[in-house]
């Protein structure tokens, strides 16, 4: 391949490489956020483990105002161990109870 070439071709790859690293860095600074925004501003709640999956934990909570119980998953760090049935402590927002963040667990 010529100069030319490598030059156009450099020219689309890296925009196009950099504006993924962007995309992929603001879905992680949107994530953040979002558990940061559960844990300050989330109403607490007692919930039961209905699933355990890997490191991935599946709860059922009644949310204040919903006239059905709440599904919601979360990931967990190694290490955690979780039962079915156990009760744990989540927050969650109160407009999008999905959103939630397990906060402690119960033995």
């Amino acid at each position: 391949m010529s100069a030319h070439g490598w030059f156009v071709l450099a020219m689309v790859v890296l925009p196009a490489a950099a504006f993924t690293l962007w995309l992929w860095g603001n879905f992680l600074k949107a994530r953040r956020e979002a558990a940061e925004m559960v844990l300050r501003n989330g109403v607490p709640a007692m919930a039961e483990v209905v699933a355990v999956s890997g490191q991935t934990v599946s709860f059922r909570f009644q949310a204040n105002g919903w006239k059905h119980p709440i599904t919601a998953s979360a990931a967990v760090a190694k290490g955690r161990r979780f039962e079915i049935g156990q009760q744990i402590q989540v927050r969650y927002l109160p407009a999008h109870p999905h959103i939630s963040a397990i906060v402690a667990a119960d033995g």
